[in-house]
């Protein structure tokens, strides 16, 4: 059995190199718009990539194809929280276009359907402070509040309005949230402040001849730079000052992902205010037994307790710590919820565990996956049996 300092080594060496990816990454999902020989559809069409960003500027990954059971998607409105992973909508094919509230893998690029497909063109998402997403619908020219876990609608559609005319979007738009929770609308060439609870915008810079299509604020860097994905010209990534008079504009990549000319696309990153610790209980398909807990919040510079059932018969107790969450793999008739690569850290006990949780601000709001499995002894042999899982929240 590991030590209690030991287990907070190996958390520390765990979650440091995430949270440090964390704190400056933005995703964002670049579609196809018309480029010969790999699509011809207007204003987006398959393929999407998913890719990811450092918004210091040290770092750009392609990260492949968006994709449900091997099939490629078109997808828009990605949003990122710690309590909901990564998300988007995929869009539907036909016209008017239908919605569907998917998962994102960000290591595979692989989505899973979480909702019903919606009547909507989502074309910009983002987590508000209650959790809930903020979205807009192109066809309504509205701010939409949807559910993440249902993808269901939770308020009636508000209409957004500039100097008391009804806004037109089109399918180039994004929402923001800033670490004060006021919220960004990028619409074509313009930035806008967003009051969500009359739906008045107001004009904070237009710059003419772009299309921004995707916004983020990346938790790490300065509160006022806007990162923004521009899709008529190169398929550019810019940064915008909103603190200084004039809103100056900067270059962070360009002409990204070259093998196609964009379609649309998205943007997403962490809210900076998602701090506050907390175990979140999951099961994936409900056939794993339940009989793993938190006893207390993975609070930083704290020790983080456990606690799992042992009945007869149970000889050890396996805590796996991993990157990224994990749907359900099969396994001895029950599921891995969490993903085996990178390989995940294993603290072994019996029943119980403790660990103490790095004091590291910079690891404030990470998300880290974790599941038990039992060891349990029986006349054919011992065998192992996965429990639920408890996705930790690192935090104050």
């Amino acid at each position: 059995m590991l030590s209690k300092t030991g287990c907070s080594v190996l958390l520390a060496l765990l979650v440091a190199p995430l949270s440090r990816t964390q704190s400056v990454t933005v995703y964002g999902v670049k579609s196809c718009g018309s480029s010969p020989g790999v699509c011809a559809g207007v204003p987006s069409t398959v393929p999407a990539n998913l890719f990811r960003f450092d918004a210091g500027g040290s770092s750009f990954n392609d990260l492949g194809r968006l994709r449900e059971n091997g099939v490629d998607v078109d997808l828009d409105g990605l949003a990122w929280s710690a309590a909901h992973g990564l998300c988007g909508f995929v869009l539907g094919a036909a016209s008017p276009r239908s919605s569907t509230l998917v998962g994102i893998d960000p290591l595979t690029a692989a989505v899973t359907r979480r909702g019903a497909p919606l009547a909507r063109e989502i074309r910009g998402a983002v987590f508000a402070m209650d959790e809930s997403l903020l979205a807009l619908d192109v066809i309504g020219n509205s701010l939409l509040r949807i559910d993440p876990v249902t993808g269901t609608e939770i308020a009636a559609p508000l209409p957004i309005v500039v100097g008391g005319v009804p806004l037109a979007l089109s399918n180039v738009c994004d929402l923001a949230v800033r670490d004060d929770a006021a919220v960004f609308l990028v619409a074509l060439d313009t930035i806008y402040a967003l009051d969500t609870a009359t739906g008045i915008a107001n004009v904070l810079r237009v710059d003419t001849g772009q299309a921004l299509a995707g916004a983020a604020f990346a938790r790490g860097r300065p509160s006022n730079e806007l990162c923004v994905y521009e899709v008529n010209h190169t398929d550019d990534l810019f940064r915008y000052d909103l603190g200084t008079a004039g809103v100056p504009r900067s270059d962070l990549f360009l002409d990204i992902i070259p093998s196609f000319n964009a379609g649309r696309g998205d943007l997403a990153a962490l809210r900076r205010d998602d701090l506050f610790a907390r175990c979140a209980f999951r099961n994936g398909h409900g056939i794993n037994p339940i009989g793993y807990g938190c006893v207390s919040s993975p609070v930083l510079g704290s020790v983080w307790q456990t606690s799992i059932a042992m009945p007869p018969g149970a000889l050890a107790s396996m805590v796996a710590i991993g990157l990224f969450p994990e749907l359900g793999l099969p396994f001895d008739g029950g599921e891995i919820l969490i993903g085996l690569l990178p390989t995940p850290l294993l603290l072994v006990g019996t029943g119980t565990h403790a660990v103490t949780i790095p004091n590291q601000v910079a690891l404030l709001g990470t998300l880290v996956p974790t599941q038990d499995f039992r060891l349990d002894s029986s006349p054919s042999g011992n065998r192992l049996v996965p429990l639920n899982a408890q996705d930790l929240v690192l935090g104050t």
